[in-house]
């Protein structure tokens, strides 16, 4: 049975991985959810664009491109911590997180805007001026919206939890960086040898004497 709290970046063993926070098993189910929700989106902005175009619609292709940028990051922060642990930086992993949010905050809110805009477009009644299908793609482009902001809500909780993993790894092993840990902060600067035993600068050698010779 799986422990939901097992090191899910240790299942090739810690040698060489001391600078890796340590990353629960439910972390990688949440994960999965991501990428499955990425997928999702995509496929809905997919259908959608082929019904009114992506030219001149930022969403869908922000869509696209955020979609490319998750399987990068998917690929860093799980390939190079159990087959690359040199590769692997904490800080970078943190900065990808964060660029991720900002992304998936930036893709739900252009599709939803189109959305909002292909609905008023239909309220009007200028269906003529819209192309086939054109209800169905109304649909794909809320849905993506709707899963969209669902896996940005996934992102932030995937982030804050990185984030706490980080602190208490920070907390356990110290200042771990790139491939190592850094050299403790007492490390002898130079071999300088200081001594606190007396030293006699002038040590001059009594001179014997001798008797003076008979007159």
């Amino acid at each position: 049975m799986v422990d939901m709290h097992d090191n899910v970046l240790a299942r090739n063993g810690d040698a060489g991985r001391d600078h890796i926070p340590a990353v629960p098993f439910w972390m990688a189910i949440i994960r999965a959810f991501q990428f499955l929700l990425a997928l999702l989106v995509t496929a809905l902005s997919a259908f959608a664009s082929s019904v009114f175009g992506a030219a001149f619609f930022p969403g869908y292709g922000m869509n696209f491109f955020v979609f490319a940028w998750t399987l990068i990051f998917f690929g860093y922060i799980l390939a190079a911590p159990l087959f690359f642990p040199e590769a692997y930086n904490y800080w970078a992993h943190l900065g990808l997180e964060i660029t991720t949010n900002i992304f998936w905050l930036t893709t739900f809110a252009l599709l939803a805007e189109e959305a909002a805009g292909w609905s008023i477009v239909g309220d009007f009644g200028l269906d003529t001026l819209l192309p086939g299908n054109w209800n169905a793609a109304i649909g794909a482009t809320k849905a993506g919206a709707a899963l969209g902001a669902i896996n940005w809500a996934l992102f932030i909780a995937t982030l804050i939890s990185f984030g706490i993993f980080l602190h208490q790894h920070r907390l356990a092993h110290g200042s771990a960086g790139f491939g190592g840990n850094r050299a403790p902060a007492d490390t002898e600067k130079n071999n300088t040898v200081v001594t606190t035993q007396p030293v006699e600068l002038n040590q001059v050698p009594q001179q014997q004497s001798y008797p003076a010779p008979a007159a």
